[in-house]
């Protein structure tokens, strides 16, 4: 409001200005007004389109348009404002993969220990279905192990919203405008508004209508949605279809800036997530996870050749067994040279175990062996093998 009440300010004194000079019939200054006076005159433009990109542009305001490249909220997977379908088949585990891409938003800890947060983002949850109580319980295990802060979080526990109505997107607006997220989450969309999902008229209507709440709120959305009945070949297996199994409307698939697959191999424990569906081609087309569920810890990790590194860090805090201070990842950087992803993926099953403990009181963090684990360290105790054979599990 300061902005543009200066700029106000700035028109008028220029304008009046003009206007003496014209009187004045002074070439040069008429010249020099009617410069300043334009410039103004764009910058209003410009903070009229920051407040919402809707509006006609002749060719020349449209190329002097200051509209910088997005920047990412999640590297490799979502940049601010975007427009992202996140699909999968029921009970494959969507929701609990998106509640830990939450926990690292909020907190700026890199996601699945690999992709970087620029910075803390706000991020609003909206959950139509399920049950608050199992909710809560889900984030307090994963929060055990992956870093959260509350303040930057906000969930609309809610019944079915009417997202398809101009008066159901401005109520939303309306309760969502204090907190202002930066990415808002609506889980799962057969829920967000009242119709079938193949009605190719009001699921215009509602992703019409999603556009507007973008523009006003300047957030990314990310629509949790679900594929039709699987499609197998004669041998029983399923044929992928990328994004041609989102269930419903062809507007579901026109309107995202990207699709984010994710599918469930039962038989091998294995989420993948694929991207083949992009606008700018920057987007991470395709990683395996595993779901961790035990000793009341909830989280997925990638499948990769990083959890061999947690040998390396487990041969570390043998060598430093004997220093009760601990060891911050500094210290422990300049042993291993692991960067701060590999660091943190690695070190993860240690902490799982509780054959490490953090310290997230201290600044910086430090890390200390368990004393009820020390003798892990040893040549010959039967834990030790137990660790040793964990560390061989197949991921």
């Amino acid at each position: 409001m300061e902005l543009n009440t200066s700029l106000g300010q700035q028109k008028n004194e220029v304008m009046g200005e003009l206007l003496n000079a014209l009187n004045a019939k002074d070439e040069e200054q008429i010249r020099v007004k009617r410069a300043e006076l334009d410039l103004i005159i764009e910058q209003e433009e410009q903070v009229d389109i920051e407040k919402s990109a809707f509006g006609l542009y002749s060719g020349e305001k449209f190329f002097k348009l200051n509209l910088p490249k997005r920047a990412w909220l999640v590297d490799g997977l979502i940049r601010e404002r975007d427009s992202v379908i996140f699909v999968g088949d029921e009970k494959a585990g969507k929701s609990l993969f998106l509640s830990q891409m939450i926990c690292s938003l909020t907190s700026q800890h890199p996601f699945i220990d690999k992709h970087d947060i620029p910075k803390p983002c706000k991020v609003t949850q909206i959950l139509l279905e399920g049950d608050l109580a199992d909710i809560k319980d889900r984030y307090e295990r994963m929060i055990q192990t992956i870093e959260f802060e509350p303040k930057n979080f906000q969930i609309l526990f809610s019944q079915p919203l009417q997202l398809h109505t101009s008066e159901g997107a401005q109520e939303l607006v309306g309760q969502l405008t204090e907190f202002n997220p930066d990415i808002l989450i609506i889980d799962p969309v057969y829920f967000a508004f009242t119709g079938s999902l193949s009605d190719d008229k009001l699921v215009r209507q509602f992703i019409g209508n999603l556009r507007i709440i973008q523009d006003s709120l300047k957030c990314a959305l990310i629509l949790v949605h679900h594929t039709h009945k699987a499609i197998r070949n004669a041998k029983g297996d399923r044929i992928q279809e990328g994004d041609e199994a989102i269930f419903g409307s062809k507007f579901f698939k026109a309107w995202p800036d990207h699709t984010i697959m994710f599918s469930y191999d039962k038989r091998k424990q294995i989420r993948r997530l694929t991207c083949d569906t992009q606008r700018r081609g920057d987007i991470l087309p395709v990683a395996d996870y595993i779901l961790i569920d035990k000793d009341n810890n909830l989280y997925f990790e990638e499948v990769t050749e990083v959890p061999t590194q947690t040998d390396v860090l487990f041969n570390v805090f043998k060598e430093y067994k004997d220093n009760e201070d601990g060891l911050t990842y500094a210290k422990i950087k300049t042993i291993t040279n692991f960067s701060k992803s590999t660091f943190y993926y690695s070190i993860k099953p240690l902490l799982r175990d509780k054959i490490v403990l953090k310290d997230n009181k201290s600044k910086p963090v430090i890390y200390k062996l368990n004393p009820k684990k020390t003798g892990l360290f040893g040549d010959t105790n039967p834990q030790n093998q137990q660790w040793e054979e964990s560390k061989t599990r197949v991921f």
